[in-house]
């Protein structure tokens, strides 16, 4: 039980760190981000968003990892070498004494912070859902891959988290020209093969694990990324990437005169972000720099994980031992 307690702190300290990494690094890698092309930019965004929490908790596994294997076999047991002095993470000699009140108030009020901060987060997600369910029963399918719903509003949506669909409004579809509404359409496709609305809701409920300014930077990115990647996958369907930013600016026009309230899970197509979505369109695609192999990296960080997790475990355990022994 006192690994369990042990490891909990250690994933509040390491994630507590990243954040604080993160924040004091927030100007370079906002700066860094916009010089890379928009769907490598929103899932940079989304990994940055989840670093604390992500990054946290696989530290705190390999800060425990050597303790629990010292349970299966001897042979990875080091603990003697420390002595008794020495706090150790480990299921077979556990700690002598712990300073339970000092420990279980760092848990408590870490708890307390984050619960607060997800408790908003969750509040904007349930929002978000009841706008969901008020669109998928207001809307009739169109048998051309989107749902029709009968509104003045000037609105095209994808809503929904595990099976995202395609919503335009009456308003929408009797306002525009066939071309503006096939950009429209083949940017909203984009929003549903790549996730979007769940892309969002991930980043909505992990980063707020974040200061709220980087919190805040970093959602706006991702949220202008995605944007993006949908713009530039319009521009790759009708050929045409004037055309998208035209369809842009008209889209403003119509919305801005009664614009609806965004919500979390949903990926709206509008003129949010304008200037950038436009200019973006209107320069030269930006070039994806070249990545090693998905696999590759894979064993890069198994490598690493090898390489750092005694140091990682001796480290913690003395971190540890200096705030609750």
């Amino acid at each position: 039980m006192s690994l369990l307690w042990l490891g909990s702190v250690a994933a509040v300290l390491f994630g507590g760190l990243v954040a604080v990494a993160i924040h004091a690094a927030r100007p370079w890698l906002i700066a860094w981000l916009k010089q890379l092309p928009a769907p490598m930019r929103a899932r940079l965004a989304l990994a940055l968003l989840s670093a604390p929490a992500t990054v946290g908790i696989a530290l705190s596994v390999l800060a425990v990892l050597p303790g629990v294997a010292a349970s299966v076999s001897p042979a990875f047991d080091h603990c003697p070498a420390h002595g008794d002095h020495h706090l150790h993470l480990c299921l077979v000699h556990r700690p002598q004494t712990l300073a339970w009140g000092r420990l279980v108030s760092v848990l408590g009020l870490a708890g307390l912070a984050i619960g607060l901060r997800v408790a908003v987060s969750l509040a904007r997600v349930i929002r978000g859902q009841r706008v969901v369910s008020a669109l998928r029963r207001a809307a009739r399918p169109s048998g051309r891959g989107y749902d029709v719903v009968a509104a003045d509003v000037p609105l095209a949506v994808t809503a929904g988290v595990l099976r995202p669909r395609v919503y335009l409004t009456r308003g929408l579809l009797e306002r525009v020209c066939r071309t503006t509404r096939a950009i429209v359409l083949a940017h909203e496709a984009a929003h549903q093969h790549r996730r979007d609305p769940a892309t969002k809701l991930i980043g909505e409920l992990l980063g707020a694990l974040h200061w709220p300014h980087t919190r805040r930077a970093l959602l706006e990115e991702l949220s202008l990324a995605c944007e993006q990647a949908c713009d530039e996958a319009a521009a790759a369907t009708v050929g045409d990437r004037t055309a998208v930013a035209d369809a842009l600016v008209k889209l403003e026009r119509l919305i801005a005169s009664d614009p609806p309230t965004p919500c979390v899970a949903v990926a709206r197509a509008d003129g949010s972000e304008l200037a950038s979505r436009v200019q973006a369109l209107l320069a030269a695609p930006t070039a994806a720099p070249r990545l090693p192999s998905r696999w590759l990296a894979l064993a890069i960080g198994f490598a690493l994980a090898g390489v750092l997790i005694t140091p990682i475990h001796h480290g913690t355990e003395t971190l540890l031992g200096a705030l609750f022994v």
